[in-house]
């Protein structure tokens, strides 16, 4: 199969990445051939080799929404760059002779890519993870591909029933045939702790993601500042030009700066920085599609305490598998955090039902299902793609 994504690990800046790499892994090694066409956009920093198993093609452009730090190209040089990943595609889909071409994140791309998906005669599957058919046609700089909703061509996957509803309501297009399967937790980097021990509390908290506003990053600064003054927030994650000096600045005027660190890891270190933490703060403000962190967290034996907010809602639970409070409400993240701290039945309960959640949502469940799907698009055996 071919599988086109704007990003592939190493160079990746999000879940979604993470994700359809998790997936295409697991094909491959069960002895699927696997072809990934996908940017040669790199993210600062990151020196790491390719992965082993599939056959990397780093040819295509991303024309906005580059890792932070890396240059795109001139809005006049776009007409030429497209052309030039048209062909790129075109051959690709000639060389590889796909049985089923796997779309998973085009947005950064030419939508002029997906329209060509779209008139191919081979099958093709969207596994759609984040709200590229809205932003995308007002983000693309592509003269000739106009503004209209994009086309998720062929069977389309959401990884939540929210995302679904949100890109519906977006697009005005619906999606009768879709169906949702939800991401998973890779239990090679972060192997589920079946019997979590509780750790001493030691007012540790952690945000591992984008540092963005409508991930609730200030939000959690301003929770910081409520509660005891041994409380330290360590803040992991990648941030767009002037994210990181925002927080600094509102740590500063809250008096909180000495106790507040911002820093990237790669997702190798995140493990770590999970069982570090007393807790793991999801405080995200906006139709999340999903939300992976919570579950890395929830595997290696870290309480978590999140907004629920979009589809993060369908698999946390309050006082189950989490604590959850309303979305930008400061006061309320303060104090669940505290209900964590002076309440060790409650941490007990929690991180036994995160350790059974996260065994639940796995990443080989994820690969399985979607093999499925795959499959039956292209209408053959799952072990003939």
């Amino acid at each position: 199969m071919l599988a086109l994504s704007s990003l592939y690990p190493p160079h990746a800046i999000g879940g979604y990445e993470n994700a359809c790499h998790d997936v295409l892994s697991r094909w491959a090694a069960g002895g699927h051939h696997v072809a990934v066409l996908t940017s040669a956009a790199r993210v600062p920093g990151v020196v790491a080799p390719d992965p082993p198993g599939t056959c990397l093609r780093r040819e295509l452009t991303l024309l906005y929404g580059g890792p932070p730090g890396s240059s795109l190209p001139r809005r006049q040089r776009v007409p030429p760059i497209v052309v030039r990943d048209l062909w790129s595609l075109r051959r690709a889909l000639r060389e590889v002779r796909p049985d089923v071409v796997s779309l998973w994140h085009p947005g950064g791309f030419s939508l002029a890519l997906v329209y060509l998906l779209a008139h191919q005669r081979v099958p093709v599957v969207s596994v759609v993870c984040d709200h590229w058919p809205v932003y995308a046609p007002a983000a693309d700089p592509t003269p000739f591909v106009g503004r209209r909703a994009a086309p998720v061509p062929g069977r389309v996957v959401f990884c939540s029933a929210a995302l679904r509803h949100v890109v519906e309501a977006g697009t005005g297009l619906t999606f009768p045939d879709s169906s949702v399967v939800w991401l998973g937790v890779d239990h090679i980097a972060f192997p589920v702790d079946v019997a979590p021990d509780e750790r001493p509390w030691r007012w540790r908290l952690l945000y591992a993601g984008r540092l963005s506003p409508e991930k609730g990053v200030q939000t959690a600064v301003r929770a910081l500042a409520l509660l005891p003054p041994e409380t330290t927030l360590d803040l992991v994650g990648w941030g767009e030009s002037g994210a990181r000096a925002d927080l600094e600045d509102l740590a500063a005027s809250l008096g909180v700066a000495d106790r507040l660190t911002i820093t990237a890891r790669s997702r190798s270190e995140l493990a770590s920085c999970y069982q570090q933490a007393d807790a793991l703060l999801f405080p995200s403000e906006w139709q999340e599609p999903f939300g992976i962190v919570p579950l890395e967290a929830m595997a290696v034996g870290t309480p978590v305490v999140a907004t629920g907010a979009g589809g993060s809602g369908e698999y946390l639970r309050d006082r189950e598998n989490c604590l959850v409070y309303p979305p930008g409400d400061a006061v309320a993240l303060a104090e669940a955090v505290s209900a964590l701290a002076n309440d060790a039945p409650l941490r007990s309960a929690i991180l036994s039902g995160g350790s059974e959640t996260a065994a639940a949502l796995s990443t080989d469940r994820l690969a399985a299902e979607l093999l499925d799907v795959h499959a039956e698009a292209a209408g053959v055996p799952s072990s003939m793609v």
